[in-house]
């Protein structure tokens, strides 16, 4: 994005806009013009309405369009003069303007303007004045006006706590009514006495809240007047000379070193001068001002009012030059490095490029930006090199040494946080500034488009269920507790939400074994917990059923469901460490038979499982005989001992043979099912290299058939 530079080459302002104005000779030095305003144009786009006291500010310009900061004139109630029209011919109205940048006072200050007072009844009066800014920022500080009636927005009322002009340093007013010279409409802490007096030039002082504001100077017109019936041009000429010589004006008036002068030219009488020394300033914050107390920037502007009396007060034909040589001008090029593509929880780094070009800079040069709620400063990545940076809340504020000469200064990279509410893309200006008390200043402006973070859609899980035994605690191959957790994606496999706070439950899919979770000791259906940073964790998980093809399923609202990987819940279960063998047992509680797995030595530890029941594929001629399947995992080599009570004095099973287990023609009729991934059918008898499961032994008693079963490390989890 392009930077705005504030050069000390005033724009004027013109029906298509601003154009250069020319530098004029004064004195010894050229003079350079910084501002020119006619306020005959459309719109006056670098003025800034200032909040008033009385709750409006009647500022208009009487042939603007509406836009910008400073409206249009009503047409039924507006005056016949051309200009920047203050107030109305009504009673108890207040308006005011000033610039919307500050101006460097070290090369001192030349302002010339034609005010207007007329078609009433010489009321209230009009106030130019200065008030100081803060030199580190370009924006000229804001303002607000003080009381209406005879203070003109510029003295504070004591009487009622009413504060004068915001950091008031010189208030030059055309009191036509004489109020602005009465005691009465001094700040506190004023020791003055002078009553009254109509159709006076007066200077009043600096100030801050409801002290100050005290009377410098008022003269009495000895002939013409302020006001008229039809518009007549009062011209006024303010000079202020912090410089350490005699300085000339534009028209000729001398004003020695540290003083000010004052000349108005009324209607049909003789130019009145004023000067007087330049007071120092009160109340401001630390490095606002120079050794003398005279503001370092100085923004400046009017206010006029009226009481029970009433006059149009309006404001042309603006010059504002310095006595003495041309201002240091401070330029700032500001960009951003988004790429027009950075989303809520990415960091983006502006970067500022401060110049510097007219003159060097004696003072420390300062870059400010207060960047929008929604891109948060960071400390990390902050600065440049020769600056010294800082964040206070939305602000970063970076400092050089002293002096500072023409040309470019190193880049300052501003990191930032995006933080965009959820909802549509927002469009956030940026601004930096950069200023200093002896420079105009300068200003980069960066608009960039940002997006909220992407939000959740599905549910996906993160980690998947385990065998588990039942009423135990789902625990990993370490035998620590396992967490199921489960997030919310913004699209299917992808990023999680981590903005997502919501409740997610988890309940059962395929409730193999009509089981139910076990929560403090009781029952429940499912289990719901919030998700934090996007993802909802769930531990422990304890079944109260065994079973086999257990799924479970999340669920949140507005969000797709997620359903797990399948997992078992078996009778019996245990760790078996790295190099140890271990044994679990289980029985069947409908048939009677029991098993015993005996696992043997290993180099990782793993968890051995055995249960009766579970469910054999339609090819199995068995189909269907859940009592009698023994499902078993662990990845180890297993010796598996079956002990089979004997019901009715007989063992024949589907296959018509004498036993379950053993083909008595040795062949191998087992097979693996694909479908049930299991070995399904006869055992062979065990014999030198075979591969698969087989039968050791067979040993019967008069109520029971033992069968031992070798099972190699790499057999499945079923046996029928």
């Amino acid at each position: 994005m392009r930077g705005r530079r504030r050069v000390w080459l005033a724009v004027g302002s013109t029906l298509s806009g601003f154009v250069l104005v020319g530098v004029a000779a004064a004195g010894p030095a050229a003079a350079a013009t910084l501002v020119s305003e006619p306020f005959t144009g459309l719109s006056a786009p670098d003025w800034v309405k200032p909040a008033a006291v009385s709750g409006n500010n009647d500022a208009c310009l009487t042939g603007g369009d509406g836009t910008g900061p400073v409206g249009a004139c009503d047409t039924a109630t507006k005056g016949t003069q051309p200009g920047l029209e203050l107030t109305t011919n009504d009673t108890g109205q207040e308006g005011g303007l000033a610039y919307s940048s500050s101006v460097p006072s070290f090369l001192g200050l030349d302002v010339t303007f034609n005010s207007y007072q007329y078609a009433g009844n010489g009321a209230d009066g009009i106030v130019f004045f200065l008030a100081a800014s803060d030199p580190t920022n370009a924006s000229a500080s804001p303002i607000t006006l003080g009381p209406f009636g005879g203070h003109l927005g510029y003295s504070a009322d004591s009487s009622t706590s009413t504060s004068g002009l915001t950091n008031g340093y010189l208030g030059f007013g055309l009191d036509a009514f004489g109020n602005y010279s009465n005691a009465a409409y001094a700040g506190s802490s004023c020791t003055e006495s002078l009553p009254a007096e109509p159709e006076s030039v007066v200077v009043r002082g600096p100030g801050h809240g409801t002290a100050g504001y005290c009377l410098l100077q008022s003269k009495k017109l000895t002939s013409g007047t302020l006001d008229s019936s039809d518009p007549a041009a009062v011209p006024v000429e303010v000079a202020v000379n912090p410089t350490g010589s005699t300085q000339t004006t534009a028209s000729g008036i001398g004003v020695p070193a540290g003083m000010y002068a004052f000349q108005v030219s009324p209607i049909g009488g003789d130019p009145v001068t004023e000067t007087g020394t330049l007071p120092p300033a009160v109340g401001l914050p630390s490095g606002w001002a120079n050794s003398h107390g005279v503001p370092f920037q100085l923004t400046f502007g009017w206010s006029a009012s009226t009481g029970a009396s009433r006059d149009y007060h309006t404001i042309s034909d603006v010059n504002v030059q310095t006595l003495d040589g041309t201002p240091p001008t401070l330029g700032v090029t500001l960009t951003d490095g988004s790429n027009g593509t950075a989303q809520t929880g990415q960091t983006v780094t502006y970067s500022a490029v401060t110049t510097l070009a007219g003159a060097d800079e004696a003072e420390p040069i300062t870059l400010t930006d207060t960047f929008p709620t929604d891109l948060v400063p960071q400390t990390i990545g902050l600065g440049g090199t020769g600056w010294g940076c800082g964040v206070s809340g939305q602000t970063v504020t970076c400092t050089t040494s002293r002096p500072t000469s023409q040309g470019t200064l190193p880049t300052v990279s501003m990191p930032v946080l995006v933080s965009v509410p959820p909802g549509s893309p927002v469009s956030l200006t940026d601004q930096a500034t950069a200023g200093a008390p002896n420079a105009t200043q300068g200003t980069g402006t960066d608009v960039q488009t940002y997006s909220p973070a992407p939000t959740a859609t599905v549910l996906s899980f993160v980690t998947q269920p385990v065998d588990v035994q039942v009423n135990t605690s789902m625990t990993n191959a370490d035998s620590s507790t396992a967490h199921i957790r489960v997030a919310a994606d913004v699209t299917p496999g992808g990023a999680v939400d981590t903005s997502y706070t919501g409740n997610v439950t988890l309940g059962f899919g395929t409730n193999a074994g009509s089981g139910s979770f076990v929560v403090g000791g009781n029952p429940a259906s499912s289990i719901t917990v919030a998700a934090v940073n996007g993802v909802a964790d769930f531990s422990p998980i304890i079944v109260n059923a065994t079973g086999f093809g257990y799924t479970l399923q999340a669920t949140a609202s507005g969000l797709t469901s997620a359903t797990s990987n399948t997992f078992n819940v078996v009778a019996a279960a245990t760790t078996c460490p790295s190099g140890q063998t271990c044994t679990v047992t289980t029985t069947s509680p409908t048939t009677g038979l029991s098993a015993s797995i005996a696992a043997g030595t290993g180099s990782g530890s793993a968890v051995i499982t055995a249960t009766f029941g579970g469910n054999v594929a339609p090819i199995h001629p068995c189909t269907g005989a859940t009592a009698g399947i023994l499902t078993f995992s662990g990845n180890r080599q297993k010796t598996i001992t079956l002990t089979i009570p004997i019901k009715q004095g007989s063992l024949l099973f589907c296959y018509g043979q004498p036993t379950p287990f053993l083909d008595i023609f040795l062949h191998k009729t087992t097979y693996f099912s694909t479908v049930n991934h299991e070995y399904e059918g006869i055992l062979p008898v065990c014999f030198r290299n075979f591969t698969g499961p087989c039968v050791k032994s067979i040993s019967f008693t008069r109520k029971t058939e033992k069968v031992v079963i070798l099972s190699n490390a790499a057999d499945p989890r079923a046996m029928r």
